[in-house]
Formats: C-alpha cells, sequence, structure tokens
C-alpha cells in the first residue's frame, strides 16, 4: 500500500493507516490494546493512490511521515505531546479543516447526510467556516433513532475498518445504535495513553476496573490494562455489594483504580466501617456520572489519593480528561470538537454553563455532526499549564433533568450538595423533585442529620438552586443504580 513511493515534500499525512493485518487477528474494538500485541506497528503511508472504491480522507492532526514509515500507538501518543501544545488559533482552524473532511465524506457515502448537508461545502475546495459550521443542524438521540442505518457510511476510509456495533446501555432513557471503527478506537488508546503519562501512571503496576461485565463471574484477573501495559488488572463487576468489592480492594491492594463516582463514595465509607484502606493506591479514576467536587475532596481525605475525571460517551469514547496540573478537564481535540451552548446556541463564556455539543472528527463510520449528548457543563477558559486544548470547568448533569420552579421556568443549577458529602454519616445520596415546592433528599446514613446540620445543607442548595424549596430528608437503606450502573444524583418526577 504505498510502500517504496516516495511522498510529496510538504504534505499532511493522509489518514489511513494500514491495519489489514490486525483486521485477520483479534479485534478489541474498545479502545484497549491493539489485540494480543499493544507493540505492534501499524503503516503510515504517503500521499498515494488509495486502491480502487477505497475514499482518502485527510487528518489534519497527524504528523508527516514518510511513506512506508512504521507508525504505532505510541507514535501518535507522542506527537498529541506536540499537538497539546499548539495554541487555540492553530487548533481551532485543524478542527475546522478536519470536520470538512468528515462533512464532505458525510454527504457522499451517508445517506442521512445527503439531503441534510446539501448546501455545506458545495464549492470543491470551499473552507469550512465557524459561521458555516454553526448553521449545521443539531442531531439529537432522537434523531439517532430515527435515522436509524441511514446514519451509517456505505464505506470506509482504506486502514479505518473493520467497523464495529456500539449500543449504548440507556442509562439516558434514549439507547442507541452507532457503528465505530479500528481506526477510532487506535486514536482513543492514543489519548488514553496520553492520560497515562499526565499523570506518571506506571504501566507495570496493578489496575482495577469496576465495571458491567458480560459474565457471571464478579472478579476476574487478566494480563495487562492499557498499551504497553505489563501490571496486572482485577476486573469487578459492579453489580457485586460494596462490600465484597472493598474486600477484593483491600486483597488485590491496586496502585489504580477506576470506578464510577457512586460506587468510590460507598467503597470509601465502607472503608471507614473497616477501619482499613488500601495501602498502594495512587489515584482513581472516575467515569460515567458526575464527579462532584465534595466527593474529590472526600476521596483525597480519607484515602489521601486524588481523583482524576474522565469524560466520555459511549458512541464516541473520550471526550476529555482532567489536566494534571488543576482540577478542570481538557477536550481532546484531536479526536473530537466539543461545543458548550447557551439556550441562543451561542458559545458560552468561561463559567456560563450551557449544553454540550460534540462532532467526532475521527469515526467515519457513524458521522456524528453537532451530535446534542444532553449533558450539561460550565465552559473553561485557557489553562495555566500551556497547553491549547480547550477546557471543561465541570460538567454538571443531564440536560434532560431540570428542576422546576413554581413559575413554570425550568431551570439547570449545578447540584452540588458537597456539605452532605463532607458529612462522614452519610453514605450516599439522591435528590428527587416531587413538586414544585419540596425535593425529597434520600439518604443512606449511619445515623439521622441534626437539625443544624439539615438547615445548613437545606441552605447550601437553596441558595444553588435559587429558590426556598421544602427539603424533606428521608432516610433509606439503598438507593439503587440506573441500567448500565450509572447513579442519577437528581430525579425529577415533573419533568
Amino acid at each position: 500500500m504505498g510502500r517504496g513511493i516516495k511522498p510529496p515534500g510538504n504534505y499532511v499525512a493522509v489518514a489511513w493507516i494500514d491495519l489489514m493485518a490486525e483486521q485477520n487477528g483479534v479485534k478489541k474494538p474498545n479502545g484497549s490494546a491493539n489485540g494480543k500485541n499493544p507493540t505492534k506497528s501499524a503503516t503510515l503511508t504517503g500521499r498515494v493512490l488509495p486502491p480502487s472504491g477505497a475514499p482518502a480522507v485527510t487528518n489534519h492532526f497527524f504528523p508527516t511521515v514518510g511513506g512506508g514509515k512504521p507508525f504505532t500507538v505510541f507514535d501518535l501518543a507522542d506527537h498529541l505531546v506536540q499537538t497539546e501544545q499548539w495554541p487555540a488559533a492553530q487548533r481551532a482552524a485543524a478542527q475546522l479543516r478536519q470536520a470538512a473532511e468528515l462533512i464532505r465524506f458525510a454527504q457522499k457515502y451517508s445517506p442521512f447526510y445527503k439531503e441534510r448537508l446539501a448546501s455545506t461545502l458545495t464549492a470543491p475546495r470551499e473552507e469550512l467556516t465557524p459561521e458555516m459550521f454553526a448553521a449545521i443542524p443539531f442531531l439529537t438521540r432522537e434523531g439517532v433513532q430515527g435515522a436509524g442505518r441511514s446514519l451509517f457510511s456505505t464505506k470506509l476510509p482504506e486502514g479505518h475498518g473493520p467497523a464495529f456495533d456500539v449500543h449504548t446501555t440507556g442509562s439516558s432513557g434514549q439507547p442507541v445504535h452507532v457503528k465505530s471503527t479500528k481506526f477510532s478506537s487506535l486514536f482513543n488508546t492514543a489519548v488514553t495513553l496520553r492520560g497515562h503519562r499526565w499523570f506518571r501512571r506506571d504501566l507495570a503496576g496493578t489496575n482495577v476496573p469496576i465495571k458491567v461485565v458480560s459474565k457471571d463471574a464478579g472478579r476476574e484477573e487478566v494480563s495487562g490494562w492499557a498499551a504497553g501495559s505489563t501490571g496486572q488488572s482485577y476486573i469487578y463487576s459492579n453489580r457485586m455489594p460494596v462490600s465484597q468489592l472493598l474486600d477484593w480492594l483491600l486483597i488485590d491492594d491496586p496502585h489504580y483504580l477506576q470506578c464510577h463516582p457512586s460506587i468510590l463514595q460507598e467503597l470509601i465509607h465502607r472503608s471507614l466501617d473497616v477501619g482499613a484502606k488500601p495501602s498502594q493506591l495512587r489515584d482513581v479514576r472516575s467515569l460515567g456520572e458526575i464527579l462532584e467536587p465534595g466527593l474529590r475532596a472526600l476521596c483525597e481525605r480519607e484515602w489521601d489519593v486524588p481523583v482524576r475525571d474522565n469524560y466520555s460517551c459511549e458512541e464516541l469514547a473520550t471526550l476529555a480528561l482532567t489536566c494534571p496540573d488543576h482540577d478542570h478537564l481538557h477536550v481532546q481535540s484531536e479526536r473530537v470538537l466539543l461545543e458548550i451552548l447557551d439556550d441562543d446556541n451561542r458559545p458560552c463564556a468561561p463559567g456560563e454553563v450551557g449544553r454540550v455539543v460534540v462532532t467526532g472528527l475521527v469515526n467515519f463510520a457513524t458521522p456524528l455532526i453537532r451530535y446534542e449528548l444532553g449533558d450539561r457543563a460550565i465552559a473553561g477558559g485557557p489553562c495555566p499549564c500551556g497547553r491549547g486544548l480547550d477546557t471543561i470547568e465541570r460538567i454538571i448533569g443531564r440536560e434532560r433533568l431540570p428542576v422546576v420552579l413554581p413559575s413554570g421556568d425550568r431551570v439547570f443549577p449545578v447540584l452540588d450538595a458537597e456539605p452532605l458529602l463532607l458529612k462522614s454519616g452519610v453514605r450516599q445520596y439522591q435528590l428527587v423533585q416531587t413538586s414544585v415546592e419540596e425535593i425529597d433528599i434520600k439518604m443512606v446514613a449511619a445515623q439521622p442529620l441534626s437539625v443544624d446540620e439539615a438547615a445548613e445543607i437545606g441552605a447550601h442548595l437553596q441558595r444553588n438552586f435559587g429558590h426556598p424549596f421544602r427539603f424533606n430528608f428521608i432516610y433509606v437503606d439503598e438507593i439503587p443504580r440506573e441500567p448500565g450502573g450509572k447513579f442519577q444524583i437528581f430525579k425529577s418526577e415533573l419533568a
């Protein structure tokens, strides 16, 4: 595939990685190590004609590489060290060029987009401007469900395949079906490796992910847990009782833990009950739920361990990672264009709350262009760390769960009940709006709050909500999670 052909001098590498040999081996579409050999080289070729019928696309974040040079996921991770230092203007320009590649591909190969994008980029060499991109209609979960297979591309760029199915768990209430590619997984592996390098994780260390597993076993031991990892991984099922999870955690004593924030909170309180905690733990990666500041403080106080957030979605995998120098998140801008928009569809200024809209830049099997995730987030500003990647100050919740005021207005306050988390007796809590004047606070607690504690928490939430709701403190033995293992911190009987 172009080996030995000298590419033109100044060029951007064509994004078809020669993965054909890997396609005949073990497939791991989840973005972890590539088959049985995570160090196996792919080949990035120069700008040559692809085989007949295979579309060529350009990736504008790839390095300039000569034809036939071996190019591994580690090389890509090395290159991301450079792209994350690009000035914001350079990064934004590359994102628009990459979005233009995706749009032109979708116009030609996705039946859904043929008419939807008919008025976008009509001239062969026309450049995509921010204004043109902002005029593209939003794609909702309902839109994905309604489009069905017409959203899928009828062809893949050379080297991007194979394609595989992704079915979301439906914890949002709206499960969707998309397709992704081996190439997209490779890129996700590279940004995951970037995160490990940011936090200087020892890939020879042991790792415990607590997640949904398809097997009946509650605990499974495997070798390797990241690209290039030689350490052991102990996979726990999130369906197991927290008491059992902690027992295993104390026995395996890993260096790294990965789980939902709600599980982490229960583990910490359980460890306080038994008077024991993991002794080697270096950091915790949270995923799948909102990470409250109070939980981060609780983990650091009780376990002396930092919590790093991983913002992702099943449709597009990793979207943002915690900055290695600050608590906010860095968007993985080389693989996703992420917008935070206000109610008038304008970009939010730093500190403003808006809805999250994403465009996947590397998955050409199911182009997701201006896709509304249903999340709310606080926009961030330039990061003092010097990285040119966009920032998210904080993810604050699902758009589909508004607080309804007596006036009928629907608002999305920061659902921060940090004082609850800082009370040592509270293990878990959930807010449920039952009327326009009342909100139940369900709690799993060792003992009831005092009158003063309840008043402090009520006043804190009233300030956040901007209305003097009556809060009913209800004590329960357990608060169940949603399908897929996620936990909803706020629910409404009115929305």
